[in-house]
């Protein structure tokens, strides 16, 4: 029996470029007419990318990863977080949204959206991970969507609480 990855890994590299350091214990994500999280019908027999077919009204176009005991991100230093994801293609225009619960050095929770056009159609593809950096300032100033994908699913990556829920395996 081969095991592959039926899911896309998202990266999240948090840029803190305030002057006060930080903690993230939210994330929320979403991606303009992509199905990001929910049931799917999956296809092994394509060997480059498994495809993930959303059942009807069973998928959310939102993913959402609860950071348990969250660590300051001092101001200039940059932190990673990873939800996993179905495989999705993002095109040229769709609107990128992010909602971050914050939580200052004082212990007060504060709420940070940010929604912008996608530059440029980009693939997550099953088995990969791909990054997208939040540049924050007070409030998130700019995501940026890196290119190229990271090469693995490895270790960084085995303590996932995210699932997403995979039906009818052809």
């Amino acid at each position: 029996i081969a095991m592959r990855n039926v899911s896309s890994m998202v990266e999240f590299r948090f840029k803190n470029n305030g002057d006060k350091s930080v903690k993230v214990k939210h994330i929320v994500f979403s991606v303009e007419g992509c199905a990001l999280v929910g049931a799917f019908n999956v296809d092994f027999s394509n060997a480059d990318n498994i495809l993930c077919t959303p059942q009807d009204g069973a998928v959310a176009d939102t993913a959402v990863l609860q950071v348990e005991n969250p660590t300051a991100i001092a101001s200039g230093s940059e932190a990673l977080f990873y939800v996993a994801v179905a495989p999705f293609k993002a095109q040229s225009g769709s609107a990128i949204s992010f909602d971050l619960t914050l939580e200052n050095e004082n212990g007060v929770e504060s709420h940070c959206t940010k929604s912008q056009q996608l530059a440029s159609t980009t693939s997550f593809v099953s088995g990969k991970c791909k990054t997208i950096v939040l540049n924050f300032d007070a409030e998130i100033t700019k995501i940026e969507v890196e290119t190229g994908e990271l090469p693995s699913m490895g270790s960084e990556v085995a303590l996932f609480k995210t699932r997403i829920m995979c039906y009818n395996v052809r």
